[in-house]
C-alpha cells in the first residue's frame, strides 16, 4: 500500500488558528507604530513652521504671527488649533494678529483628523533681532491619552523643543475623549 503525502484537516485548522494569532498580535503593534508616525509627522509639521518663523523674522525684519484658522485664511479666536493654522508676515503688528490683505501669507495647515491640539496662547509670534517672541505650549493628543501626549515648549527666544509626557516635570493634560 502506498503512503499518502499531505497534511489533514486538523493540521490545517490549527496552523490557520497560529496564523490567527500572529496576524491579531502583530495588528495592535502596527496600529501603535501607525499612530506614533503620525503624531511625529504632526509634531515635526509644526515645528519646520516654528523654525520657519525664527527664519523669516531675521531676513524680512518683521514680527512673524502664528494663529489658529478654521478657514486657512483668516486668524480664528473660536477655532481650535487642531483646525489648522497660519504663519504670516504680520507687519503691522496687530494684537491678536489678524492676517490683512497686504500681508504675506507664509504657510497653511488645515484639519488634523484624529489629534487634538491645544496651547495656552491664541497666537505665538516671533520678532526680529533676537527681541523677545511669544513663549508657551502647545501640546498634540491623540486617542491614547497623556501617556502617548506630546508638546512643542516655545522659549522666549523663539526657540522650539519638543518633550513627551512625564519630561522636564511638566504634566501634559488631554481631553478626556476625542
Amino acid at each position: 500500500m502506498k503512503q499518502q503525502l499531505g497534511t489533514t484537516l486538523a493540521e490545517l485548522l490549527l496552523a490557520l488558528a497560529v496564523l490567527g494569532v500572529l496576524i491579531s498580535l502583530s495588528a495592535s503593534g502596527f496600529s501603535t507604530l501607525i499612530a506614533n508616525t503620525r503624531m511625529t509627522s504632526q509634531v515635526n509639521d509644526l515645528v519646520h513652521t516654528l523654525h520657519l518663523a525664527r527664519q523669516k523674522s531675521r531676513a524680512l525684519g518683521v514680527d512673524i504671527s502664528l494663529c489658529k484658522s478654521a478657514n486657512g485664511l483668516q486668524c480664528s479666536s473660536t477655532a481650535d488649533w487642531h483646525d489648522g493654522w497660519l504663519l504670516f508676515a504680520n507687519r503691522d503688528r496687530d494684537e491678536p494678529p489678524q492676517i490683512d490683505p497686504t500681508e504675506q501669507l507664509l504657510v497653511t495647515s488645515g484639519s488634523l483628523h484624529g489629534l487634538h491640539i491645544s496651547a495656552n496662547r491664541r497666537a505665538f509670534s516671533m520678532r526680529p533681532f533676537g527681541k523677545r517672541a511669544t513663549n508657551g505650549t502647545i501640546t498634540f493628543c491623540d486617542r491614547r491619552g497623556v501617556s502617548s501626549a506630546r508638546a512643542i515648549v516655545l522659549s522666549y527666544t523663539g526657540k522650539p523643543r519638543v518633550i513627551g509626557a512625564g519630561a522636564s516635570n511638566r504634566s501634559l493634560t488631554c481631553p478626556a475623549e476625542l
